[in-house]
């Protein structure tokens, strides 16, 4: 299987971040979407570093999550990726709803896990 590169996961997750910035400017943004997107422009901005770093990207969650152990740039953001991971999920099968204040939270966890790693 071939794996993305590095630089073509900092591609998708500045698409990700942009299609964000789009989507909450809507009169009636779909929160469980946002949310969804920020987690996944998480995921590839995590991948980039790991191909980055390890010349080869994961293939699922669990063995993301085993890599962001094992590399040190990641670690200070894996308390951070759970978090949105956790809501990601409670949006996409648990039909949480959210509201816009609790959306603005959540989104900033992805600015925060960007700084960590710029």
């Amino acid at each position: 299987m071939i794996l993305a590169t590095a630089h073509q996961h900092k591609r998708q997750f500045e698409k990700n971040k942009a299609t964000i910035a789009v989507v909450k400017q809507l009169d009636s943004p779909p929160n469980d979407w946002l949310i969804t997107m920020a987690f996944y422009a998480a995921v590839h901005l995590i991948e980039g570093v790991i191909v980055d770093k390890t010349s080869q990207g994961t293939k699922d969650h669990k063995t993301r999550r085993v890599a962001m152990n094992m590399i040190s740039t990641l670690k200070p953001v894996n308390a951070l990726y759970s978090t949105l991971e956790e809501y990601s999920h409670r949006s996409r099968y648990q039909c949480k709803s959210f509201n816009k204040e609790e959306v603005s939270k959540i989104l900033g966890y992805l600015d925060r896990i960007e700084k960590q790693l710029a």
